[in-house]
């Protein structure tokens, strides 16, 4: 059973900086285009939450995890800064190898952004953000089992338009943004947006005496909207970004080391802030791409064409595994991710009592990736035992696993509906999915031996297609103009993959392609003269074949897919305007989700699927003239205790994540209507710590007998962490 309650739709209505002039009770319309058109939130028969643009300038939503964080039963595990595996109705993936599918993917204007590195896109100068809950096996260009966020970014108009902002923070954090946008000439309008951010590093090296965790980083985004005639549109768009951060910090949570000569006097300080590793991690990321969409509109529907190229290389050097000061687990990677992609879809007019969608859709990914690993093995270890009774050596090995995967996907879609009658709608739609990958994969042996007890160096051709049939069945009702309910039965694909592992033949085979079955009825509803919006979702998914990567106590990954798993739940929407300029929001989640058939996980809980999760919120604007008013805005988010792998209960200690109490604040003061605001803002107010990403490496720093005998060693942890909390000023300009 999963149950979410989330009065996130809510998020339209904060708009201090529209005007200080008498605000209407009524809560405001929201239009998504969660079904590839235009239509009222409330009469779209899916579960979608939408954030619009005022909330996420009010909010500060500037990254994938800001999104997570305020849709109840949405989480995330982020092993690298560059590599984020999201989950969404406990549709989760531990697999970051190149070319692997998510079970939760990003389009930005459609475009998508689908790999594990891909997953922290700067987000400034946006419309809205839709997240759509479930599998969207139809309509998404790229098939997906747990869910799509959907980012869609400002578009040109035909008169000025122009924004500014600048914050400082704790951390020294540096933010500047701006767009700027108007006519160009006689049917052509242009724009041009930038984000700059700079901070200190958010935790202390004590080994190396420099701060980790800065951030660097830069992006920009310039569109052109073209209109040739009234019936054609072309849009131009291209972006480009650089991020020069610092690595992620890796902590070291246990007892010293006993019996390890090289360790003597190392003791871990226990501070989610201070670490000991031995070498300071750096990135180096460039993106950019390039997209157009034309939109031809004619007597019978639009024709709709999106043709995009993207480029994602990234490099990062000298990751810690474990946080100690000796080398033990380090690694580096250099990925290059390039892809093309053309959708041509054809949307009916609304005009009868048919209407319909259908298209083709094509992508071709190519992620090329060298990785180095190196392990050092100390005497006395248990890992160094297992290495020594194998390889007969100690110290270092290093090892390169190196990888170039293509993926070809090509796909037919279509879906209709048809009036029944005035309150009766019946939508059919399905989609045929084929997947080809095909590449190389390899692993070098650079010093000691195979770190994974395999065989020597090897490198091996490897390819597998997969097809699939999608199909999606929706009834809804009308029982009036503000109550709806709906049920549906849809279905959602992820293609199978491959990991380099400890010999040609493991590589060469792939693990299976993930499926998952939904089914789901929802209710929808305003009140109380659109003051009061309540929405109500049940769901059963039942998955099969679920790709996952979990950690054995030999310190070997295992990549492949459990048999069966089952996730039920509920969610739920509610906002309220209970008086003028108030707006009150809150959500709450409980998630069921069960591995059914995986072996000795069977039984277990899911991963990344936390069983409760709270987040309520509000604001309140008060005019104080005709010239300015003030804002007050916060929120506040739990999600309880839940395993980031398959773990057996007994042992989940440093795979667990979850977090208490989480506030969010801010303070806006607006001047001139609107057109100039200050705002005081924190995050994480309360300065909560919580794991984003665990792994069970003891074996590499104690031996048996400690494990054993010494409980802080036996429950000993490295993870990463979430951000502190954060705090500062910021000025923006509007012009009106």
């Amino acid at each position: 059973k999963k149950l979410s309650i989330g009065l996130t739709a809510l998020t339209t209505i904060l708009a201090p900086m529209s005007s200080v002039a008498q605000q209407s009770f009524a809560l405001e319309e929201i239009v998504v285009t969660a079904e590839k058109r235009a239509m009222n939130l409330q009469k779209t028969p899916i579960a979608v939450t939408a954030f619009s643009e005022n909330f996420i300038e009010q909010s500060r939503i500037e990254s994938f995890s800001d999104v997570a964080s305020r849709v109840p039963g949405f989480t995330f595990s982020t092993p690298f800064k560059t590599r984020t595996l999201p989950s969404l109705r406990g549709a989760s993936s531990s697999i970051y190898d190149p070319g692997a599918d998510q079970s939760v993917a990003i389009f930005v204007d459609e475009v998508y952004y689908g790999a594990p590195g891909d997953f922290d896109p700067d987000l400034f100068d946006l419309e809205r953000i839709e997240v759509l809950r479930g599998p969207q096996g139809t309509l998404f260009g790229r098939n997906v089992v747990g869910g799509a966020i959907s980012v869609i970014t400002r578009n040109p108009g035909d008169e000025l338009y122009a924004k500014a902002e600048a914050s400082y923070g704790n951390y020294n954090a540096l933010t500047a943004r701006a767009t700027v946008s108007g006519p160009i000439a006689d049917g052509v309008s242009g724009q041009i947006s930038f984000s700059s951010q700079r901070r200190d590093g958010l935790a202390f090296n004590r080994t190396t005496g420099k701060d980790v965790d800065t951030k660097d980083k830069d992006s920009i985004r310039a569109k052109f909207r073209i209109t040739p005639s009234d019936d054609f549109e072309i849009l131009l768009s291209g972006d480009y970004g650089r991020d020069t951060s610092s690595g992620a910090a890796r902590d070291f949570i246990g007892s010293a080391p006993v019996g390890i000569p090289e360790f003597a006097g190392f003791v871990p300080d226990n501070d989610p802030r201070v670490i000991d590793q031995q070498r300071d991690s750096q990135m180096d990321r460039e993106t950019m791409g390039v997209s157009a969409v034309m939109n031809w509109d004619t007597d019978f529907g639009r024709f709709v064409s999106i043709t995009a190229y993207r480029r994602n290389h990234t490099i990062l050097d000298d990751e810690d595994a474990i946080g100690a000061p000796l080398p033990t687990l380090i690694g580096a990677y250099d990925n290059d991710l390039q892809q093309f992609s053309q959708e041509l879809r054809f949307v009916s007019n609304n005009d009868g009592p048919f209407n319909w969608i259908a298209g083709l859709y094509y992508l071709r990914m190519n992620t090329d990736e060298v990785a180095h690993l190196d392990a050092t093995f100390y005497a006395g270890t248990s890992f160094g035992d297992i290495q020594n009774a194998v390889f007969g050596t100690l110290g270092l090995h290093r090892n390169a696993f190196i990888q170039d995967v293509t993926t070809n996907s090509y796909a037919v879609y279509a879906q209709g509906t048809y009036a029944v009658t005035e309150a009766l709608n019946l939508t059919v739609g399905g989609r045929f999915t084929h997947d080809r990958k095909s590449g190389t994969g390899a692993l070098q042996i650079e010093g000691g031996g195979n770190i994974f007890f395999g065989a020597d160096s090897f490198s091996t051709p490897f390819g597998e297609s997969w097809d699939a049939f999608t199909p999606k069945v929706t009834a809804d009702y009308n029982f009036n103009d503000d109550i709806m309910a709906y049920a549906t039965v849809s279905k959602g694909f992820k293609s199978g993959g491959f990991s380099v592992l400890e010999d040609a033949q493991t590589t060469a085979t792939p693990y299976g392609p993930e499926q998952a079955w939904n089914y789901e009825i929802g209710f929808k509803s305003r009140w109380w003269e659109d003051r009061l919006q309540f929405n109500i979702t049940g769901f059963n998914v039942e998955y099969t074949n679920m790709q996952v990567a979990t950690t054995l106590p030999t310190g070997q990954t295992v990549i492949g897919n459990a048999g069966k798993a089952r996730v039920r739940g509920v969610e739920v929407e509610l906002s309220v305007t209970p008086a003028e300029g108030l707006l009150l929001w809150g959500n709450y989640s409980y998630l069921d989700g069960k591995y059914k058939d995986f072996g000795g996980f069977s039984g277990t809980d899911t991963a990344m699927t936390p069983p409760h999760s709270l987040s309520v919120g509000g604001s309140y604007t008060a005019n104080l003239s005709e010239s300015m008013y003030l804002t007050f805005q916060g929120d506040y988010q739990y999600k309880a205790t839940h395993v980031l792998e398959p773990r057996d209960p007994a042992e989940a200690g440093p795979f667990q994540s979850g977090f208490d109490n989480i506030i969010n604040g801010s303070i806006t003061l607006g001047l001139a209507e609107g057109q100039w605001e200050l705002v005081l803002w924190g995050k994480n107010l309360t300065n909560e710590t919580y794991t984003v990403y665990g792994q069970d490496l003891r074996g590499i720093i104690y031996g048996d007998a400690q494990l054993a005998t010494d409980p802080l060693a036996a429950g000993a942890n490295f993870p990463r962490y979430n951000e502190p909390r954060t705090y500062g000023l910021s000025v923006r300009w509007k012009l009106n």
